[in-house]
């Protein structure tokens, strides 16, 4: 997160003084390539990369000081960046943005949310993924970050969990029968506890508000006053960041429209132990 603010306020002066991508890396004395790494979070920054940054974008005073404090920040480096190609770029991405964040808002629309996914359940949707592994990846490792992520959001005093599941990614088996139906009552396990996590599972027949309708899972994450406001839309091979603030505001009002077409807590337990009933008896 860090990181990313720190982008942002490159971008923002930048921008109000006119510099390129090549301008700005002919000036602090890097690549263009090795410049382009750092503003697409794929590098962190060194701090003389940091400190020369802040002497060419003529920072000062209190913006200079802010400065280098989120360039430090954004060197250190958690858990999942010294396993990041172990665990996979998109889950070391979502273990970052979980960091730190105060309330994650989610929809899902193919599989089950990673944060409640059974050990079980990931294993094996690792398994069947294997043509979408990225190099170096450990499918043991990324079950236990998952693990790691699970317990650091789900805890008690964790950050507030809203999430809207799609009948489709419940009904439909990404798994064998017997793990979704332990997946669908672990949900609905972690639905009726007492904690921050709201789980509410929209109907295929659901009416959505000015029938919009989502055309991919996504995630949303608010953290503490003065960080950026991040989404995340999920797509086939990657994860697609979005920092403007007027597409996460549209994402937020699509979540509140999916919150609201979606049957309540009470329901939305019931359809999953309803669920998993009948799976089980039509394959036994």
């Amino acid at each position: 997160m860090r990181h990313l603010r720190l982008v942002q306020i490159i971008n923002g002066h930048c921008a109000a003084q006119s510099r390129n991508l090549g301008d700005l890396a002919l000036a602090i004395k890097v690549s263009r390539q090795r410049l382009s790494r750092i503003l697409n979070l794929r590098s962190k920054p060194t701090m003389d990369e940091v400190q020369d940054l802040a002497d060419v974008l003529k920072l000062q005073g209190e913006d200079a000081r802010l400065f280098e404090l989120i360039g430090r920040d954004a060197q250190t480096a958690g858990w999942w960046q010294r396993i990041r190609e172990k665990i996979g770029p998109r889950q070391a991405l979502a273990a970052d943005l979980e960091c730190g964040a105060t309330e994650l808002f989610e929809y899902h629309l193919t599989i089950p949310p990673g944060l409640l996914q059974t050990p079980e359940y990931a294993a094996a949707r690792a398994a069947t993924d294997t043509a979408e592994w990225p190099k170096g990846f450990d499918p043991a490792m990324a079950v236990d970050a998952r693990r790691r992520r699970q317990r650091a959001v789900l805890r008690p005093g964790g950050p507030g969990y809203q999430v809207v599941i799609d009948e489709l990614a419940l009904r439909r088996l990404s798994a064998p029968w017997q793990v979704t139906c332990e997946q669908l009552r672990h949900i609905a396990t972690v639905a009726r506890t007492p904690n921050r996590v709201l789980v509410r599972v929209l109907p295929i027949d659901a009416e959505i508000n000015s029938n919009r309708v989502p055309k991919s899972a996504f995630s949303l994450y608010r953290h503490e006053s003065g960080d950026p406001e991040i989404g995340v839309a999920d797509t086939v091979t990657s994860d697609v960041m979005i920092t403007d603030p007027a597409e996460v505001t549209s994402y937020h009002v699509l979540h509140a429209a999916l919150s609201d077409a979606a049957l309540g807590t009470h329901d939305s337990i019931a359809f999953l132990h309803d669920l998993a009933n009948h799976i089980s008896h039509r394959n036994r």
